[in-house]
Order: C-alpha cells, then structure tokens, then sequence
C-alpha cells in the first residue's frame, strides 16, 4: 500500500536534482537511509516486532525522505512551475 512513496521518491531525487537542488537530494536520502537503520534496530529488537517491525521502518523512512523532497517545492526554491496546457 505504500509502494506510491518509495515512487515518489525516486521520481523527486532527479527532478529536485535537476532543479537545482542537489544538496536537498543527498539530505532526503542521507536521512531516509539513517532513519531506516535507526527504526531498524527499535523495531525489530527491543520492540521485537519482527519483519513486520522492518517494513514499517523501511516506509517511514521512505515518507522521511519523500517529505523532505517535498519541502524543496513547498518552501517556493523550485524553479519550475506546474502550468496547465490550452
């Protein structure tokens, strides 16, 4: 059910990258990764939830990441524009 975010993801690192955003792009990832690794460990040993435990810190990574991204065009440094075509 979340496979749109981990989609979303990797179709924002090359836009936000080719946007001139680079940096936001090594962040996003640096962050996700770092955070999976962390709700890696609580989730499956002292949580003791399992694999159940790993694919939820691997989604909440992967929203992590995507809302960083998200941010790039949220906070108005994106220098492209959604325009509708007549």
């Amino acid at each position: 059910p979340f496979s749109w975010s981990f989609v979303m993801v990797y179709c924002l690192s090359v836009i936000v990258r080719n946007d001139h955003g680079p940096r936001r792009v090594m962040l996003a990832m640096a962050m996700g990764g770092i955070t999976n690794v962390i709700l890696d460990y609580i989730f499956v040993f002292p949580m003791q939830l399992g694999m159940w435990g790993a694919a939820a810190a691997t989604v909440i990574s992967s929203l992590v990441s995507l809302v960083i991204l998200l941010l790039h065009f949220v906070k108005g440094r994106s220098r492209l524009r959604v325009t509708s075509i007549k």
